[in-house]
């Protein structure tokens, strides 16, 4: 499909066809050096940066102290200086966000925050914390337990306490206003990138697997308004491009950075036509509503804006470090069917245990519905090996001959 409209409106857009090639470059250069463009918004910005680790994090609360928010993302590069802090069997990904700290590369955080998302990352925090590894450290206390309305509550009340003890160290009070500003702006970047999942699992933009994941990564490094400008050229005006011959299946999984991976799936016969991903779709899906958002009070909205953060957070599809399990099974099913993909690709990375207990649900869940799923394990590290390689063209052929496409 040609470009040339406003994803929103349908009306002209403003540039070219050069337009969307410039912006998928500048989201490659982005997933490729996050740090860098870091960099840059704090040159440009003035203001001070505070990282996050998983998207169970609002980027909100950290915006609403006029700071900066950058979810580090997971280098895959090769390191042992967390050995001597937590164990080698430790999640390989929490290993790789506490590497980068002991080895200088996150200097330009002035804090860091984390969430109660697993075993690995809290041993990270209590690392982290001794260690002094960025000036601020915080620890947002995280209900297991996600559709219950005391959840919300608990968890609204901890948002609060959390930013109170962030505006006194880091001297950045927070604002209800540039609170419902931050919803707005981060609710606006969702929206497009949830339009570019459904404009490439109907088929009408083709791009990689690899393309999608570094706008995965952009859009939790970029300013907010930078990266809607940005996706929303590349919506308007997509490169051209199409998936050939490639299966299309649906990648599952929590965090997944590594797009050098992805290219080497597809590489494999693939086509990563969408996900069910903690830092994908069950990401893009949060929409922060409240009645201050909304046309007019008594919409049914949260009038307090931090209950209706935390409604936000808790009722996306859960990931496997949260209860129940039956809301991410009933996602992962809807993305196969919405895209039409012939089967589940599930990328298990090397030592998460909850990953490793809800894959059998998961696995089965997918046969009651004649979805075929297969399983890899990895440590988010490298494009992969020539066995993976391997594996992945058997999983392909083993669909095509079986004629089991959806």
């Amino acid at each position: 499909m040609s470009g040339g409209s406003n994803s929103a409106s349908g009306s002209p857009a403003t540039g070219s066809p050069a337009s969307g090639v410039r912006a998928l470059a500048r989201f490659r250069a982005v997933a490729a050096d996050p740090l860098a463009e870091l960099a840059a918004a704090k040159e440009r910005t003035g203001l001070m940066a505070v990282g996050y680790f998983d998207s169970y994090l609002p980027e909100e609360l950290i915006m609403a102290h006029g700071v900066l928010p950058y979810r580090v993302a997971v280098t895959g590069r090769e390191d042992l200086r967390s050995g001597e802090f937590i164990q080698g069997f430790a999640c390989p990904a929490s290993r790789d966000l506490l590497d980068q700290a002991l080895r200088g590369d996150l200097v330009l955080l002035d804090g860091a925050l984390f969430t109660r998302y697993c075993d690995s990352l809290r041993g990270v925090f209590a690392v982290w914390d001794s260690e002094k590894l960025t000036p601020y450290v915080d620890f947002v206390r995280y209900p297991t337990v996600t559709n219950t309305v005391s959840a919300v509550k608990y968890l609204a009340a901890e948002l609060r306490e959390v930013s109170a003890r962030m505006a006194k160290a880091l001297d950045a009070p927070a604002d209800e206003r540039r609170l419902l500003e931050a919803a707005a702006a981060c609710n606006r970047k969702r929206a497009l990138v949830a339009e570019l999942a459904a404009r490439r699992a109907s088929r009408d933009l083709a791009l990689s697997g690899a393309d999608y994941l570094a706008v995965l990564v952009a859009a939790t490094t970029m300013t907010p308004d930078e990266f809607t400008s940005e996706l929303s050229a590349l919506l308007a005006w997509p490169p051209p491009g199409e998936p050939g011959d490639a299966l299309p299946v649906v990648l599952s999984g929590t965090t997944f950075d590594n797009v050098s991976l992805a290219a080497s799936i597809e590489a494999a016969g693939l086509y990563l036509i969408a996900d069910d991903l903690a830092t994908g779709s069950r990401w893009y899906g949060v929409n922060v509503e409240t009645a201050t958002l909304a046309a007019g009070e008594g919409s049914g909205m949260y009038a307090d804006p931090w209950e209706a953060l935390a409604h936000a957070y808790l009722t996306r599809p859960p990931c496997s470090v949260k209860e129940p399990s039956s809301p991410r099974a009933d996602h992962l099913i809807s993305q196969v069917r919405r895209s039409r993909a012939a089967g589940v690709l599930f990328y298990l990375t090397k030592f998460c245990d909850s990953e490793q207990a809800e894959w059998p649900y998961l696995r089965d869940r997918l046969a009651a519905e004649g979805i075929p799923a297969f399983m890899v394990e990895g440590e988010q590290k490298g494009a992969g090996s020539g066995g993976l390689q391997t594996r992945l063209e058997a999983f392909r052929e083993q669909i095509e001959m079986s004629g089991d496409e959806l």
